[in-house]
């Protein structure tokens, strides 16, 4: 089974949060089949992928002041995005170990 994040900032250039340098759709993909969501390091190394993949995505060749507000904004929003995503699959991914042990008690 394939297991990825996927993070999606839709253009927000109609409401003015984002420059027009990013007024297109910034999507990250990022494989977390090596990883085991239940231990933390694991989870840490997940969060530094997408840390990296939002500034790989969000990277603007402009050196003007709008476009680096823009590639900050774009990289908030993907990593805030995903921060959600991975907490979900955390839990589900304990709620799984805890179902596969039992708890006796004599």
């Amino acid at each position: 089974m394939r297991k990825s994040l996927f993070c999606v900032l839709a253009a927000l250039s109609a409401s003015g949060a984002v420059a027009p340098a990013l007024a297109e759709e910034v999507t990250i993909s990022v494989s977390f089949e090596d990883l085991d969501l239940t231990d933390d390091a694991d989870v840490a190394l997940l969060e530094k992928r997408v840390v990296r993949e939002a500034f790989r995505a969000c990277r603007q060749p402009r050196q003007m002041i709008t476009a680096r507000y823009a590639s900050i904004e774009c990289r908030h929003e993907l990593i805030a995005a995903a921060a959600v995503q991975i907490e979900q699959r955390r839990l589900s991914a304990a709620a799984r170990v805890e179902g596969r042990e039992l708890a006796l008690t004599q």
